[in-house]
């Protein structure tokens, strides 16, 4: 048995997805704010916003899902595989 590269892979993955995560999450915070003060009024100021929140509130659903797909993707795999087992050779499967 030898420790699953494949999981310590998904482990980095799972980190670095938490960092970008954490960015998207407030990626529009700044500029919502702003709206809500009153930088932009009449015209299509109402529409904008709303389409600002929209996407505000997507990219927290995306940062929130892909964290925790990248989680679970990693609590699936068993630490110790096979020395032949698939997940030891994953990146010669992906061309990498």
């Amino acid at each position: 048995m030898v420790v699953n590269p494949y999981r310590v892979a998904l482990g980095d993955a799972w980190g670095r997805a938490g960092s970008v995560s954490s960015e998207m999450r407030t990626q529009l915070d700044g500029v919502v704010t702003h709206f809500e003060a009153g930088a932009w009024v009449g015209g299509l100021a109402g529409q904008m916003f709303t389409m600002l929140k929209e996407l505000q509130q997507d990219l927290k659903t995306v940062a929130e899902r892909s964290e925790n797909d990248c989680g679970a993707a990693y609590w699936s795999q068993d630490e110790l595989v096979d020395a032949d087992a698939w997940q030891v050779h994953w990146r010669n499967l992906i061309g990498g």
